[in-house]
């Protein structure tokens, strides 16, 4: 089985990233799969090097521009009143704030997913489809599940850039689909998926960090769902600062990448991955795993010379006592 991750732009410390690696997507190879975040919007899109040779036929697609969108809304019991309200209005003001090429689609989950809008680019359905959304009279939050339904939804899309917003205040209880099957489906579907969740009693953020980290996405946490719609706001400019690159390597299984991105006037970052192996990782972290490994490798080769020392001192003690016996 293949993986995908997310990369980290090796960074000095304490500086702010120009150009950030937030993932790196083998799971389709031969197709290698970047996101790509910087600091602010770049007309130009960014090139790739791999093992320092120029990648041909890439393509590289601004989420700020055309898009597919599924606003996955939690409507479970635990968001009764004010939290349901203030995500409906946020996600209300969301559409009406696109841009007019964006295809909005609208699902709802809580004890069962709903479709509850196709895609289009009429901000009426979504929003007629947002006004539809009442609290859920039944126990669960099927939560995976409907990752997997809007990934899904988001495969049969003709637009390449394809983005879910999901906002939630709790946390997985009784889907079908697992976390694993849910990020899969998304990487499959080729979506980012932005996690957006009001902290509550049960809040759990560990695997809705997992699910933006590993689709290219990132997670957002609100104190209260007052900050929906700043949050909102927070993702629609994001975006505008977010490419989708796609190449096809000549890479075998086994092999390792040595990428290096490049945005044209703001800079640079690099990352390594290997092909068939486990989560890539950063340049700077295959520096650190392999201090480690020479730190291991010489407190081991100076255990082994100690005990080999020792047991050479304890054979001449040996021949000594013999010698002053005879």
């Amino acid at each position: 089985m293949l993986f995908f991750g997310v990369l980290v732009l090796a960074a000095p410390a304490g500086a702010q990233a120009a150009v950030r690696i937030a993932n790196v997507d083998v799971s389709v190879v031969p197709s290698i799969r970047l996101t790509v975040v910087t600091s602010r919007p770049s007309s130009r899109p960014p090139t790739v090097t791999e093992n320092g040779k120029s990648v041909v036929d890439l393509s590289a697609q601004n989420l700020g521009l055309a898009k597919n969108v599924v606003l996955a809304i939690d409507h479970s019991r635990s968001m009764r009143g004010r939290p349901l309200a203030d995500a409906l209005a946020a996600a209300r003001r969301f559409v009406e704030l696109k841009p007019h090429a964006d295809q909005i689609a609208v699902v709802s989950f809580a004890s069962q997913t709903v479709l509850e809008s196709s895609f289009s680019t009429s901000t009426i359905d979504a929003t007629s489809a947002l006004g539809s959304i009442g609290v859920d009279s039944v126990y669960g939050t099927r939560l995976y599940d409907a990752v997997a339904q809007s990934a899904r939804a988001l495969e049969r899309a003709k637009v390449p850039g394809r983005v879910i917003v999901l906002v939630t205040d709790g946390n997985e209880t009784t889907s079908k689909a697992t976390l694993a099957q849910a990020i899969h489906a998304a990487r499959v579907a080729r979506a980012s998926v932005y996690p957006v969740a009001i902290e509550s009693a049960d809040f759990a953020p560990a695997p809705l960090r997992q699910l933006a980290r590993r689709t290219g996405g990132s997670f957002y946490a609100a104190r209260s769902s007052k900050a929906l719609r700043s949050i909102y706001a927070r993702i629609s400019r994001e975006l505008r600062r977010t490419w989708r690159v796609e190449y096809v390597t000549a890479a075998a299984p086994g092999d390792r990448l040595r990428l290096r991105v490049t945005v044209p006037k703001l800079g640079a970052a690099s990352a390594t991955a290997r092909v068939g192996g486990s989560e890539p990782r950063p340049a700077s972290a295959w520096r650190s795993v392999s201090l480690l490994l020479a730190l291991a490798l010489g407190t081991g080769l100076a255990g082994l010379l100690a005990f080999n020392l020792l047991g050479a001192a304890r054979t001449r003690l040996r021949w000594r006592g013999a010698d002053h016996e005879f």
